[in-house]
């Protein structure tokens, strides 16, 4: 059966998924799924403290799977590779995602949006701006 499979560069190729039934007309999914073996996700409000079931908050990855950093990039690396203060082990870290959604009753996670004025398109990150950058420039 199909899969849906979330996940940001930054921590290998997904983090979580679910089985679906959807056909493939279908473009909408009611989740995300839950993480995936050796991966933990955590649904954090402004203070960086889990929320409730049902509210919205960011979502941080962790485990495993979470990249170093950005190569040259020692600032966007702090910004986003943050010290994990709910892992166990010594030195875990977890990856800000930007990315918004909340905790459903049964344990999967729904992807709400984002935070900022990024877009994903079919798995493309586009920023708004870029775009508006880009537009200028053809006009002059």
């Amino acid at each position: 059966s199909p899969c849906n499979l979330y996940g940001p560069t930054e921590t290998t190729t997904y983090s979580t998924w679910v089985a679906t039934q959807r056909s493939d007309s279908d473009l909408f999914f009611e989740h995300i799924g839950k993480p995936i073996a050796n991966t933990r996700v955590y649904i954090l409000d402004g203070e960086r403290q889990p929320v409730p079931v049902g509210v919205t908050g960011e979502l941080y990855i962790g485990g495993a799977g979470v990249a170093r950093g950005y190569l040259n990039r020692a600032d966007l690396t702090a910004e986003r590779f943050i010290a994990d203060p709910f892992a166990e082990e010594a030195g875990a870290r977890m990856y800000r995602t930007g990315d918004l959604g909340r905790w459903l009753e049964d344990g999967n996670i729904e992807f709400v949006g984002r935070n900022d004025f990024q877009v994903k398109i079919r798995g493309f990150r586009i920023e708004l701006g870029e775009i508006g950058r880009a537009s200028c420039r053809e006009r002059v």
